[in-house]
């Protein structure tokens, strides 16, 4: 649960800093999986799914790569440039 809240509070402050809107209630957990980190460490991923709109019209989608509360990494479909976030370089404290 605290990972969700992670993501959607990741979620919005992606849209306000590219002027979207969050579409209300889309923040969904869609996968979990092993994967191997950039030191080459399994960790263990959720993979949360949000959409999110600059005009009302067109529905865009993103997704955020979570490990227990840390982002690994934010895709956002934009319309001119879409993009994909790393976070500085975070090491794992829990």
């Amino acid at each position: 649960m605290q990972a969700r809240e992670r993501a959607e509070k990741i979620a919005k402050a992606a849209c306000k800093k590219e002027n979207m809107q969050l579409l209300d209630a889309t923040v969904s957990l869609k996968k979990m999986s092993f994967e191997k980190d950039r030191h080459s460490r399994r960790i263990f991923l959720r993979y949360f799914s949000f959409e999110f709109t600059d005009s009302g019209n067109k529905r865009l989608s993103g997704m955020i790569a979570m490990h227990n509360t840390v982002q690994q990494y934010l895709f956002m479909d934009l319309p001119e440039k879409p993009t994909i976030t790393l976070p500085d370089d975070q090491t794992h404290h829990e």
